[in-house]
């Protein structure tokens, strides 16, 4: 396990082009619709959505069993913030408006609360002034659908993927190595939950590392 990191940075970068070949066969899997349309560019509300908002906080103005779609109003800003889950893909995309304007839009993945796709900051116009790529896609070309998929093929059936994140650890002076987490519910009947984390190497796709986690009481 330690040896990866002794081995020359030319020699990795070969391997890892040659792993790649096996886990990203269709680079489709994380694709998804990561557009913010026309109509999107503002937002209107009733009279009564808006005495909610104040009142309340929030609420669902959609919610079946494909998408929900909810409203929450900044207690301090008084920002709009358009929440669309997608429940058969667990993204969620969500767009921020001020005086009815979007000033911001966003993407998560539901399983870890994960930053995927454009995050894009807004003018007053609608027009893009700001963007950050959380695919970031040089350093993790196994995507966070890869490195999921890598690791259901390695637990029980029974254990659930619950968590991903990204990570980061310097193995030489000008050398790191980019990685996911992946965090896994072994179901037992034990009295206290097991959690094992998943190492995934972000450019090989190897899983390098499985430790268990602190446990804790159900």
């Amino acid at each position: 396990m330690k040896t990866i990191y002794i081995i020359p940075f030319h020699i990795i970068l070969f391997l890892s082009c040659n792993a790649q070949k096996g886990f990203i066969e269709n680079d489709d899997l994380c694709k998804f619709d990561d557009i913010v349309l026309n109509n999107e560019k503002t937002i209107s509300t009733t009279n009564k959505e808006d005495s909610i908002l104040l009142h309340q906080g929030s609420f669902d103005k959609i919610d079946n069993e494909i998408n929900q779609v909810r409203l929450f109003r900044h207690p301090n800003y008084g920002t709009i913030t358009k929440t669309i889950l997608n429940k058969e893909t667990n993204i969620i995309k969500s767009l921020v408006y001020e005086n009815k304007n979007l000033i911001g839009s966003f993407f998560r993945y539901k399983v870890g609360d994960l930053d995927i796709g454009k995050e894009i900051e807004y003018d007053a116009n609608g027009s893009m002034i700001k963007m950050i790529d959380h695919s970031d896609k040089k350093n993790y070309p196994i995507c966070f659908k890869e490195a999921m998929a890598i690791v259901e093929k390695k637990i029980p059936k029974k254990d659930t993927i619950f968590g991903i994140e990204r990570e980061k650890k310097i193995i030489e002076k000008k050398e790191t190595l980019y990685y996911w987490q992946v965090y896994v519910d072994e179901i037992n009947n034990k009295p206290s939950r097991t959690i094992w984390i998943y190492k995934v190497d972000g450019a090989t796709g190897k899983i390098f590392e499985k430790v268990r986690s602190i446990p804790s009481k159900h």
